[in-house]
């Protein structure tokens, strides 16, 4: 069942997301992606890359 959220807790999650995202160094990222391919294989990883890329080039 998906409950509504008020724009009020959108809001804060939105600005916790911003701010995870930004505390992010690039060890971090290098990290998690290690740990992406090896939970899900690279075939599996390459294949959410090509989809984030396709998604991204929609965006205007």
């Amino acid at each position: 069942m998906d409950d509504d959220i008020s724009d009020a807790q959108a809001a804060e999650d939105e600005a916790w997301m911003d701010t995870l995202r930004n505390s992010l160094t690039p060890k971090d990222r290098a990290d998690v992606r290690d740990i992406l391919i090896a939970s899900l294989g690279m075939y599996r990883y390459l294949e959410l890359v090509t989809r984030v890329r396709a998604r991204r080039a929609q965006d205007p």
